[in-house]
């Protein structure tokens, strides 16, 4: 006779109406598997399942916070880097070249005032 119920998985992944699944053991199981195939299951406390799926559960959330650490990081890595080659580009600009002009006329001599007098 055959079982009842295949061995426990869990959803990896959902795409539209079908899902794709893992065993507890973490084995992917190929192929995608419709919704309506799927039912809930709840293990009863103190047994060696719920002790599985809740250490599963820490698992999973472990890997998911560490993926997101890993996340922040590189964005915090991107960031710096970003902000250092901002500062490169500024320094290499130096100051403008209004900055440097003198106050001199075409001819080369100092302007007094706002007219030149000759």
């Amino acid at each position: 006779m055959a079982p009842k119920w295949s061995p426990l998985h869990c959803i990896t992944t959902h795409l539209c109406n079908s899902y794709r699944i893992e065993t507890t053991s973490r084995n992917i199981v190929s192929g995608e598997l419709h919704a309506q195939f799927l039912q809930a299951f709840i293990p009863r406390d103190r047994t060696k399942l719920a002790e599985e799926q809740k250490r599963f559960k820490e698992e999973l959330v472990q890997r998911m916070e560490s993926a997101e650490h890993t996340e922040q990081r590189e964005q915090n890595t991107r960031a710096k880097e970003e902000n250092k080659e901002e500062n490169q580009e500024i320094e290499n600009k130096g100051p403008n070249e209004e900055d440097n002009k003198d106050n001199t006329n075409e001819e080369g001599n100092e302007s007094v005032g706002g007219e030149n007098s000759e």
